[in-house]
């Protein structure tokens, strides 16, 4: 089986860049953070543009933190602790 997620969560879960790194170019704290990984919310628009400006456009758009878009496994989804939080 395949789920979608937004290529913000899949930057996030994938851990390409320091959490440190994000939340200082960002300005949010951990669990917001936290929350977005887990798609349980979404940045706001100042957030998302400097987002976009911390990976880069090739990277990530607006719509990338929006829109699922990109595919995963069960077992990626199970290995990202995505479907504990479907299952609380």
């Amino acid at each position: 089986d395949l789920m979608k997620i937004t290529p913000l969560q899949y930057l996030l879960l994938n851990k390409n860049k320091p959490q440190k790194a994000i939340l200082q170019a960002v300005g949010v704290k951990r669990i917001r953070l936290w929350q977005w990984k887990r798609g349980l919310g979404f940045p706001k628009r100042l957030n998302v543009e400097k987002l976009i400006a911390f990976y880069g456009p090739e990277q990530l758009d607006y719509n990338g933190c929006f829109v699922a878009s990109v595919e995963i496994t069960a077992e990626q989804a199970r290995l990202y602790g995505l479907l504990n939080d479907v299952a609380n």
